[in-house]
């Protein structure tokens, strides 16, 4: 049977009375079940997708195409989670131009480097979807997916099986308000197998890393 997102998945306690469709950046972090290294590993401070991995990385590149309304603005796929920044841009440019998103675009269906700001390859921007998605239905698709193509790798391709579930049932968020915190979220995503050592997602971490705490020490 596959993964149902209606069926598997609890409410995640979001902040209280936020409406998560509003145009903002969001910084989001999914892990794996259990924190399983599932989808690459770290060697000399790069990281290397395997083919689950890969597979993760291109079903990022296509959430523009399902919400035309939202772009990747930044990603990094590490061994056990993912970091990205989600741009909701709400029918317009107003918020893009505000924060400078999807000013450096290409196409993530030829070859995109991780860490690459990308729109839909159609360069759609600014079309909001008639009903406007929020975060939650983004993330929810985005792990049904996946899921479903884990489990067609596990059957097909001698991929690792999963506990009970690919992706833990929650996932982090945080609001970007502001562009100091947007670019540090943006180097901290593109940095992050340089601090695979340190990283909370990591249950073998070897010390800490500070970004979380400036993160909400810093934000207004």
């Amino acid at each position: 049977m596959y993964y149902d997102s209606e069926v598997h998945h609890r409410q995640s306690h979001r902040l209280r009375g936020y409406d998560y469709s509003f145009p903002a950046p969001y910084f989001v972090t999914l892990c794996s079940q259990n924190a399983v290294c599932l989808f690459g590993e770290v060697e000399k401070d790069q990281m290397l997708l395997n083919e689950a991995g890969q597979m993760i990385q291109d079903w990022l590149a296509k959430i523009p195409n399902k919400f035309p309304g939202v772009l990747v603005d930044s990603f990094q796929v590490m061994p056990n989670h993912l970091h990205a920044i989600l741009a909701f841009l709400g029918g317009g440019l107003d918020m893009a131009a505000k924060f400078g998103i999807g000013i450096e675009i290409s196409d993530p269906l030829s070859g995109a480097d991780n860490g690459t700001r990308y729109v839909a390859s159609n360069g759609n921007q600014t079309t909001a979807t008639i009903r406007d998605p929020t975060l939650g239905r983004v993330v929810q698709w985005f792990k049904t997916m996946t899921t479903n193509n884990y489990i067609r790798g596990v059957r097909n391709l001698g991929w690792r099986p999963f506990p009970k579930r690919l992706w833990q049932r929650d996932y982090f968020d945080h609001i970007i308000r502001n562009e100091v915190t947007l670019e540090r979220t943006r180097d901290y995503i593109r940095d992050n197998p340089i601090y695979w050592a340190v990283e909370r997602e990591r249950p073998d971490r070897m010390g800490e890393q500070s970004f979380a705490e400036w993160l909400l020490a810093n934000e207004l």
